[in-house]
């Protein structure tokens, strides 16, 4: 049909930018002030879970700040920074506790698992995407649900900028209540993404009919 199937794994030639981010990602607001609530919750995820304090949260809040100013003063053009940049502007601050994080997150941007600090290479703007994590490692699963259904939610507010709808299929639902922060992340997709224009639900081999009429602002759909 045309469509772009992104297979991800360690090992994948595909890569997603796990700092993407586009101007209406805020929905009215500051895009950063949301993107830095995804960035607090990957990089809990990459420390192993563990919960940050109030000192490491200012740190990377600040740290997020920084390297989207020069892209979004840009207009959201040029390079979108990456989470080797991320890294690389707590490896510039002062206190011990950004460095502490730097350590703990660097397999996960200069190291083997770094497949999400790389810019992203495959058509997100497709009209049909297929995201296939069947390859997900352990090291790499969590990490890469939050970082598939942040790229759906950066599509979604792209595709409402349009007045276009948005429906996201998803198979195999459970697994992403496997880690608690893809199963708080997609909580919060699901309820966000209704005013959005989008449709979230879960696989069914089994065709539907609408009973409703979907959203549709342009009368266009993806």
């Amino acid at each position: 049909m045309g469509g772009e199937v992104i297979n991800i794994s360690a090992v994948s030639n595909n890569h997603i930018n796990a700092m993407d981010i586009n101007s209406d990602y805020g929905d009215g607001e500051n895009p950063v002030i949301l993107k830095s609530e995804f960035i607090l919750s990957l990089c809990e995820q990459l420390m192993g879970g563990k919960n940050l304090g109030a000192k490491q949260k200012s740190i990377i809040d600040r740290c997020t700040s920084r390297v989207y100013r020069k892209y979004i003063n840009n207009n959201y053009k040029g390079e979108v920074p990456t989470l080797k940049t991320f890294r690389e502007e707590l490896l510039r601050q002062d206190e011990k506790e950004a460095k502490e994080i730097a350590l703990a997150i660097e397999l996960f941007t200069d190291g083997s698992l770094n497949t999400f600090a790389k810019h992203t290479n495959v058509d997100t703007e497709n009209r049909l995407l297929c995201y296939n994590i069947l390859e997900l490692g352990k090291q790499l699963q969590g990490i890469g649900m939050l970082v598939v259904l942040d790229s759906i939610l950066n599509r979604i507010t792209k595709n409402r900028a349009k007045g276009r709808s948005t429906f996201i299929f998803i198979d195999e639902i459970y697994l992403l209540f496997q880690h608690e922060y893809s199963a708080n992340f997609l909580f919060t997709l699901w309820k966000r993404v209704r005013k959005y224009g989008a449709f979230c639900t879960r696989y069914n081999s089994k065709p539907r009919r609408f009973t409703t009429k979907p959203y549709c602002k342009n009368n266009v759909s993806e």
